[in-house]
């Protein structure tokens, strides 16, 4: 998956569609084979995470150094996927944005700013001008 979304953030910055589009049919290839192995998990109380760190608790001390360096490998991978998921999820919503901010001015409609107040409440402010208006 990580590779995934490093590939999904490079193609994004140099703006390639059909890679886009391979990357993200991959992306829910692949989330759905990470839903079905954590399906095939018994199940546990409260959250997974939680239930494998009460695990190491029961495990041999000598098994629980490799078990652990595992662990820590996957929580700092899923950190990981988090993080360049959002990143990619950002440039996503800037780009989304642009989009519609271009596809405004050329067909020359109004659209509402979202602002922010500085007691921090969003209200709109519609463009003063657009293209071709003095």
């Amino acid at each position: 998956m990580q590779s995934l979304l490093e590939q999904e953030g490079e193609a994004l910055r140099n703006r390639q569609l059909a890679e886009l589009s391979l990357l993200a049919r991959e992306k829910q290839e692949t989330v759905a084979r990470i839903d079905e192995r954590l399906g095939q998990l018994p199940a546990v109380p409260g959250p997974k995470e939680a239930a494998i760190e009460q695990l190491f608790e029961t495990l041999d001390l000598r098994e629980v150094g490799e078990v652990q360096r595992v662990w820590v490998r996957v929580k700092e991978t899923t950190a990981r996927c988090r993080e360049l998921n959002e990143v990619n999820g950002a440039m996503i919503a800037l780009l989304n944005e642009q989009t519609r901010r271009s596809l405004g001015i050329l067909l020359g409609q109004r659209f509402q700013q979202l602002c922010y107040r500085a007691d921090g409440q969003s209200h709109t402010e519609a463009e003063a001008r657009l293209l071709g208006e003095s």
